[in-house]
């Protein structure tokens, strides 16, 4: 094997241990000291409860806060993993409610608070501890505005530990401050914005196996809002606001930092009883690769520890403790030996990395080694890698700028700057950590991005895998669970490297997979070919059906006029190949086009990764064709911003490929823009008006199976008016007798022509921070309505709506949040809606910040949320809208939305429409609506048959969440749900 390219890559090491329910137990026997200070929790955690034996039951007390304008409720619910709660409690904001649990066994109780956008303070009658396990399905802890005294455990024989602190976004800074068992600081760090500080506290021996406590604040500068806490793994997971309310594992070592085993040596794991046993037996037993138990290893409980001897083969220790002096307590965590480093508890990147250097523009980097010693010889590796922002900076289209070696590193603190002032560019540190004999024990990326003198951070989500197995190879692919982005840095797990590429569709339908790539050298000439898909019964599915592209990695600012970006795969391009360099990610998006005719079955095919030198691997690809065709919801539609001015350069065949594209992903209805293609001047007190260009737009619009309702926005047409006719009043009688000559010349043409159901906007989010636009708005949509039209305006203020535009106003747009982020919300706008005789549309759907890059929630927002609300429709905004260069999102410093507005891009020679991750959710969305509305449509005509099926679904979509980011619903889930959906319509067309 070469050393150079052997490397084992992970995720499924797991990261969280000790699971509530299993080895939790209190700190001390004490109960009643008071919490110091207030602690207001946000978002969703697990809170771990016990239940101590012979005291009253417990009692969990809420107090909702309201944050901003937010109504979002405060939930509590028991148990935390099902989903139908025992007992729950909703807390209105500003009130206080208590969830009470009279039923628990002694041992812990995990209850699940969800905050949503307010917070919340908690009480207990007995120890309660919240996650702060960065890496845990519940991450970091999550603060708001205020937080206590707080309380964690240091287990014996720990000689340093690790904090961590961030705020939110650019300017929420926090100041984390560490308390020793005696009260005296241990240590500070503050945090600038979302970028993070990490404080490392030496832990004297006489102050191991106590209690410590931090609390967070305001520092000098910024404000202090959002605030996130999280450990190293040297400590257990756990905050409590009172000293006696800690709950701790049974045993210490159940995570640990990662160990360099020499060779030679044989590692073991010791584990140590947290508190005195007297009299049981404490063991522990090797789960391995092939899933089989080892015999236990034993100890009497009075001797407080234990050690295991790992091989390769373990994969997970579950440790037990057994005594006559309390419950049997259970522990499970996972072990990896791969190579010369042991893991316990999870992978923790091997190195540190912290950007260095001016306050202002850190280009540097600030390393540490984050495993418990520094092995001999030990060596890293550092290259300074450089793109323009049109490209990731580690990939093969970026150039080396300088390369650092430090050979021997004992592991102290150590500071890379670049040699040179950089200029323009995105830039990269890549750090790579190797043994003495050369094997590749770790990477790390850390970057920033400088563009015409302006600074931005690297946001980039951190290294999300570990080591698992070595890879002989140059390269290594893998299949994932649900079609999505794979991220910047990730690495994948031993079961995606084994995987196979798992599709569900419909006749006539299309439907993507992905498959990601992992370089672990430079790589030239990679190319993805799809087989035919042939089915045990003789049918086929010819392998031109499928389509290829890869994604390309770019960096892409976080908001609007951010200062910070992430790495994000987006723009998926038609590429026979692609190069990578070493340590760099690609991801190929494979999309089926189902024959109308194909033949139910399970078809099977393969998809193979293959270089230019003949390095291959393959993966197995199963499509499941379902026994029917999806139902179009006429009475629906999906609108979308064409930013039809680009046309006025493409050829007519151009035009309309996108038009189809539009079709192809969902799209039902134009938003259509006539002042933009049209021709105005004065002839007398009348208007001349050359809409030959238009039409010619609109024609082909619907030839090519774009739909009504059409938007016809006359955004810009205040503008030309006012270019026709210079002294008159803009909204006076000249004015408007002009305006509603254009508009009527359309109206008449649009008869003439067929063009169906008009609605007609004109002014954007009319809102009551500006009183000028919703009197436009007024004036404009009434004019609309003196001609006899429908009319239309998005709306990102309900009470707008309501109260200012209501007479004028045939279809309300609100921007999702307002209708989706509960269920009261969406029936408090629906009802109003109803009662007004208006029709319920939405917008939301496109290229909003956190969007690019993924293909949720794009699908979320035009699939299931749209199903949960009763809105007509929803549309997309908005196509495509550079500012400067299309592919360089840091070009146009100063504008008000300096960040591209792009749901999908154009291709660098100027000739197609280029899909992107967005673009591609919005398509799945469609036909996740589409899934449900055959349900429906089916069950309708079923009797008790369809009632039963639909009461199925009903409790399906009730499990998904409101929101416009709905924070875990994934795109496995949503093909999870679809999954369940197609079921229920098998079940239907059976006689």
């Amino acid at each position: 094997m070469s050393a150079r390219l052997s490397i084992a890559i992970t995720l499924s090491l797991l990261a969280t241990v000790a699971h509530a329910g299993e080895g939790l137990i209190p700190l001390t026997p004490d109960q009643g000291l008071a919490a110091e200070g207030t602690t207001i929790l946000r978002g969703a955690t697990t809170l771990t409860l016990y239940q101590r034996p012979d005291a009253e039951p417990l009692r969990l007390t809420i107090d909702a806060r309201r944050i901003g304008r937010y109504e979002d409720a405060v939930v509590a619910s028991w148990p935390a993993d099902v989903e139908v709660a025992r007992r729950s409690v909703s807390v209105a904001p500003g009130e206080t409610g208590e969830l009470l649990l009279p039923d628990c066994a002694p041992g812990p109780v995990e209850v699940l608070l969800n905050t949503g956008l307010n917070a919340a303070t908690v009480a207990c009658n007995g120890p309660l501890v919240l996650p702060v396990a960065a890496d845990g399905p519940d991450g970091p802890a999550h603060f708001i505005s205020s937080v206590g005294r707080l309380h964690f455990f240091v287990p014996a024989g720990a000689r340093r530990f690790t904090a961590s602190v961030r705020g939110q976004g650019t300017e929420e800074n926090a100041r984390l401050t560490v308390f020793a068992p005696d009260g005296r600081e241990a240590g500070s760090a503050t945090s600038i914005g979302s970028q993070g500080a990490e404080l490392r506290v030496d832990v004297p021996a006489e102050d191991a196996g106590a209690a410590w406590s931090l609390t967070a604040g305001k520092p000098d500068t910024g404000t202090f809002e959002d605030c996130f806490i999280s450990f190293g793994r040297e400590v257990p997971q756990y905050l409590s606001s009172r000293p006696d309310g800690l709950l701790v594992p049974f045993v210490s070592g159940l995570r640990r930092p990662a160990s360099y085993v020499g060779p030679g040596e044989e590692p073991t794991v010791r584990f140590a009883l947290t508190r005195p046993v007297e009299r049981g037996t404490l063991s522990a037993r090797c789960l391995t690769d092939q899933d089989e138990l080892s015999e236990p290893v034993s100890a009497d409980a009075s001797e407080g520890a234990i050690e295991v001897p790992i091989t390769g083969a373990v994969t997970a220790l579950q440790v037990t403790l057994e005594s006559p002096d309390l419950p049997a307590l259970s522990a499970t965590t996972p072990v990896a030996l791969l190579g010369t480093m042991l893991f316990v508890g999870g992978y923790e990147p091997l190195i540190g990395v912290e950007p260095a250097g001016a306050a202002t523009e850190e280009t540097g980097v600030r390393l540490s080694l984050a495993l418990a010693e520094a092995p001999p010889g030990l060596r890293v590796e550092a290259a300074l890698r450089r793109s323009e922002p049109s490209h990731a900076p580690g990939s093969a289209a970026a150039e080396v700028v300088q390369l650092e070696r430090i050979d021997g590193w004992d592991g102290a603190p150590v500071e890379l700057m670049p040699d040179d002032a950089p200029g323009n560019g995105a830039y990269e540190w890549q750090i790579v950590l190797r043994d003495e004999s050369g094997t590749l024990l770790d990477w790390t990326r850390s970057g920033f991005l400088l563009w015409d003198g302006i600074y931005f951070v690297d946001h980039t989500p951190g290294t999300s895998g570990a080591l698992e197995r070595a890879i002989d190879a140059p390269w290594v692919s893998y299949a994932t669970e649900g079609a999505d982005a794979i991220p910047y840095r990730h690495r994948p797990s031993r079961d995606g490297i084994d995987g196979r590429v798992r599709l569900m569709a419909t006749p006539g339908e299309y439907e993507s997979a992905t498959v990601g790539v992992l370089a672990l050298a430079d790589t030239a000439g990679l190319r993805a070919t799809l087989s035919e898909l042939r089915a045990a019964s003789g049918a086929s599915i010819p392998a031109n059906a499928w389509e290829v592209r890869w994604a390309r990695y770019w960096p892409q600012r976080t908001g609007w006029t951010a200062k910070a970006y992430q790495v994000v795969p987006e723009m998926l391009e038609r590429r026979a190949s692609v190069d990578l360099a070493a340590f760099e990610p690609a991801q190929a998006w494979l999309t089926l086009h189902v024959p109308d005719g194909a033949e139910p079955g399970r078809y099977q095919g393969t998809v193979t990764l293959e270089d230019a030198r003949g390095k291959s691997q393959a993966h197995r690809v199963i499509v499941s064709v379902e026994p029917f065709a999806l139902m179009e919801p006429a009475e629906y539609h999906w609108g979308l911003y064409s930013d039809s001015g680009r046309w006025k350069s493409m050829p007519e065949a151009q035009v309309r490929a996108e038009m189809r594209d539009f079709v192809a992903h969902g799209i039902t209805s134009a938003m259509m823009y006539p002042p933009v293609h049209s021709e105005f001047s004065m002839e007398g007190d009348g208007v001349r008006v050359d809409s030959s260009e238009f039409e010619r737009y609109m024609r082909w619009a619907l030839q090519e199976g774009l739909r009504p309702p059409t938007v016809i926005s006359m955004q810009a047409l205040g503008g030309r008016v006012k270019q026709l006719v210079p002294d008159a009043e803009v909204g006076g009688e000249q004015f408007e007798r002009v305006y509603k000559q254009i508009v009527q010349h359309f109206v008449d043409v649009g008869e003439r022509e067929g063009w169906g159901e008009l609605v007609w906007h004109a002014v954007d989010e009319p809102n009551r921070k500006h009183a000028d636009r919703i009197q436009a708005a007024y004036e404009r949509l009434s004019w609309f309505k003196d001609l006899g039209q429908l009319t239309f305006t998005t709306v990102n203020d309900p009470v707008v709506a309501q109260e200012n535009l209501d007479p004028v106003l045939d279809a309300r747009c609100y921007y999702a949040y307002f209708v989706g982020r509960s269920a009261e919300e969406q029936a408090a706008r629906a009802a109003e809606t109803a009662d007004s005789g208006d029709r319920l549309w939405l917008y939301g759907t496109g290229c909003y910040i956190g969007m690019d890059g993924t293909t949720m929630p794009n699908r979320f927002l035009a699939g299931y949320m749209l199903r949960k609300t009763q809105a007509e429709g929803i549309w997309c905004w908005t196509l495509q809208r550079a500012k400067g260069d299309i592919y360089n999102d840091f070009d146009a410093e100063g504008m008000s939305e300096a960040k591209e507005a792009c749901t999908t891009y154009v291709s660098e020679d100027g000739t197609e429409m280029m899909p992107t991750l967005q673009w591609e959710g919005h398509r799945e969305g469609v036909d996740d609506f589409r899934y449900v509305y055959t349900l429906e449509r089916l069950a309708a005509d079923r009797g008790e048959r369809g009632r039963e099926a639909l009461a199925k679904f009903d409790a399906l979509l009730g499990d998904v969440p409101w929101g416009l980011r709905p924070i875990g619903f994934t795109a496995a889930d949503s093909d999870a749900l679809r999954s369940e959906i197609a079921g229920l319509i098998r079940e239907l067309l059976e006689e």
